[in-house]
C-alpha cells in the first residue's frame, strides 16, 4: 500500500490543498503486510508489531505525504502560450517575458510573444509580438542597452537549414519589442543552437553545429547605434565541441553547461566558464564541477550565487531532474533540488527577481505550450509562489502530438548502448536511424523528423555515417516476419 492509497485523507485538507496527494516511489507499508513483503524479499520474518509500532509507521506514511505535498506546490502554473514551442528563445526585460520564434512540431516559427509579470510573480494574458523576418528555431538571443538580438539557429525540414543570419528588434518603452530587422553582418559560419551572451560591448557566440559540432567562439562589437559591426573568430575557444547545451552568466563569469556528445549520441557532463575580464573579453575556459550525469537540450540559470541546472535529455530519455551549485561556498558537488513537473527538454528557462519560468519544451508525448514558475529561496530550494494561478499537481498535457511522418522497414539493427543505429528503406529511399528503441530487422515502423547529423562517428560502433536522423518517437506498425 502506499501513501496514494490514504488519498481519502485529503478530505481533511484545506480547499486549496485538495487533489494533491500524489503516488511515491517508496511504499508506505502496512504493519499486518510488513511480514508478507519481507517474506517476498527473502528477510527473516519480523516479530508482531504493537501499537507503538503503528503509530511510527503512520507517522513516516503521512511525512512522505507531505514531502510529496511540498515537492508537488513547488511548482504553479501560469497562462498557457498561444503556441507550443520548443527550441525557442526566452528574456525578460524588465517586467515583460518574451518567447521568441521555436518549433511548434510541424514547422519553426517567426512569431514571438509577450506578457507582463506581477509582483507576485503570477503573469498576465499573453500576446502576439512582431514577427522574426526569417523563421527560426534553436538559436541564441540576448538584449544590450535598446535592443534584442537574434543569432544563428535552423529551420526548414529537420532544422536542414542552418543559419548565418542576425536579427535585431528595439526596445520599446513599455518592454515590448519593435520591428525586427536583419543585421547587415553574419556570423562567420553558421550556429544552430548556438549560445548568445553579451559581454561588454560585444555580443559573442558560442558552439553550435555548423555541418560539425563546433567548439569555436566568435564575436561582434555592438555599436552606439544597436547595429552589430563584423564577427570575427576569437581565440580562446571552448574546451571541447558544445551543441544543444545551455549558457547562463552571474555578473562576472559566463558558464556553459552540458550538450550532445560528438560521438555516441548521448549527453556530456562537463561544465566550463570563463571569466569576463570587463573589457569586452573572456578569460580562457575553464571546466568546472561536472553534472551528475550527462544532459543535453538542458536549461541553465543562477540566482543569488546559485547555479542551475534544469531537465534535459539524458541519453534518449527525457528528464525533469533539477541541479544546483553554490558557487559562494566554491562547491564541487552538484546537489539535486526540487525536480520539474514533468520531463521537458528544449524548453526555455529564464528568472526575474525570485522566480524561475519553465515555458514549452518537449518530451516523448509532444510539444507543450505550458508555462511553469516557482520562487527560489535565499537557500537555493524551490518554494511554492504566492501568485494567482493555482497549485499544479499534475503536468499539463503536451498541446501538439509528437508526429510520425515517415514510414519505412528495417533492413538491419547495429546495437550501441544508448542508441541502436538503424537501415531503414522507405518511400525517398534508404537512411540511417538512431533510436532509443530496438527493432527487429524486416519490421515495419513510423518514425518523427528527428534532427539530421552529417558525418556522425559512433565511438561505440567505431563507424562514421555520412547521415543519421536521430528520432525522439518510433513505433512499430508491423512485425517482422
Amino acid at each position: 500500500m502506499t501513501c496514494a492509497a490514504l488519498a481519502s485523507l485529503g478530505n481533511a485538507l484545506p480547499n486549496n490543498q485538495r487533489g494533491l496527494i500524489v503516488r511515491t516511489s517508496t511504499p508506505c507499508l502496512l504493519p499486518g503486510r510488513i511480514s508478507e513483503q519481507a517474506g517476498r524479499a527473502g528477510l527473516a520474518r519480523p516479530p508482531s508489531m504493537r501499537r507503538h509500532a503503528f503509530a511510527l509507521w503512520l507517522a513516516a506514511c503521512l511525512l512522505q505525504m507531505a514531502t510529496s505535498l511540498v515537492h508537488a506546490s513547488a511548482w504553479q502554473s501560469a497562462t498557457s502560450l498561444h503556441s507550443p514551442r520548443a527550441g525557442a528563445a526566452v528574456l525578460v526585460i524588465g517586467a515583460t517575458l518574451h518567447i521568441i520564434g521555436g518549433v511548434d512540431g510541424t514547422r519553426f516559427l517567426f512569431d514571438s510573444e509577450h506578457t507582463s509579470v506581477s509582483a507576485d510573480g503570477g503573469l498576465s494574458t499573453w500576446a502576439l509580438g512582431p514577427r522574426l523576418n526569417e523563421a527560426r528555431g534553436f538559436f541564441g538571443v540576448a538584449a544590450h542597452r535598446d535592443h534584442v538580438y537574434a543569432v544563428g539557429g535552423g529551420n526548414g525540414p529537420n532544422g536542414h537549414n542552418l543559419l548565418r543570419s542576425v536579427e535585431r528588434a528595439p526596445i520599446l518603452d513599455d518592454g515590448r519589442l519593435g520591428a525586427w530587422k536583419t543585421e547587415t553582418h553574419p556570423l562567420q559560419l553558421p550556429r544552430r543552437c548556438a549560445e548568445v551572451v553579451v559581454v561588454g560591448e560585444y555580443l559573442y557566440a558560442l558552439g553550435g553545429f555548423g555541418g560539425a559540432l563546433l567548439d569555436s567562439v566568435e564575436r561582434a562589437p555592438i555599436l552606439d547605434d544597436g547595429r552589430l559591426g563584423e564577427w570575427e573568430l576569437v581565440p580562446a575557444t571552448l574546451t571541447l565541441p558544445r551543441y544543444i547545451s545551455a549558457i547562463t552568466r552571474t555578473q562576472d563569469t559566463v558558464f556553459v553547461l552540458g550538450g550532445h556528445q560528438q560521438s555516441g549520441g548521448a549527453g556530456i557532463n562537463a561544465v566550463e566558464w570563463a571569466r569576463d575580464d570587463g573589457a569586452g573579453g573572456l578569460s580562457t575556459w575553464q571546466r568546472g564541477p561536472e553534472l551528475p550525469d550527462g544532459r543535453y537540450g538542458l536549461a541553465a540559470v543562477t540566482h543569488d550565487g546559485q547555479l542551475f541546472s534544469l531537465g534535459g535529455l539524458s541519453g534518449a530519455h527525457y528528464a525533469k531532474a533539477v541541479y544546483a551549485l553554490d558557487l559562494h561556498a566554491d562547491a564541487t558537488q552538484w546537489r539535486a533540488v526540487t525536480a520539474l513537473p514533468l520531463p521537458l527538454a528544449n524548453f526555455g528557462a529564464v528568472m526575474h527577481g525570485d522566480y524561475l519560468y519553465v515555458l514549452g519544451g518537449t518530451n516523448e508525448d509532444g510539444y507543450y505550450d505550458s508555462v511553469y514558475y516557482t520562487r527560489i529561496t535565499d537557500q537555493g530550494e524551490f518554494a511554492m509562489p504566492a501568485g494567482p494561478s493555482g497549485i499544479t499537481a499534475a503536468p499539463a498535457a503536451p498541446a501538439a502530438a509528437v508526429q510520425l511522418p515517415h514510414e519505412g522497414t528495417v533492413l538491419s539493427a547495429l546495437p550501441a548502448g544508448t542508441y541502436t543505429y538503424l537501415e531503414v528503406a522507405s518511400g525517398d529511399g534508404r537512411e540511417w536511424l538512431a533510436a532509443a528503441s530496438a527493432v527487429a530487422v524486416g519490421a515495419r515502423i513510423r518514425y518523427s523528423e528527428g534532427i539530421m547529423m552529417r558525418d556522425f562517428r559512433s565511438k561505440t560502433l567505431g563507424r562514421r555515417f555520412a547521415l543519421v536522423r536521430f528520432v525522439g518517437k518510433l513505433e512499430v506498425i508491423a512485425s517482422a516476419p
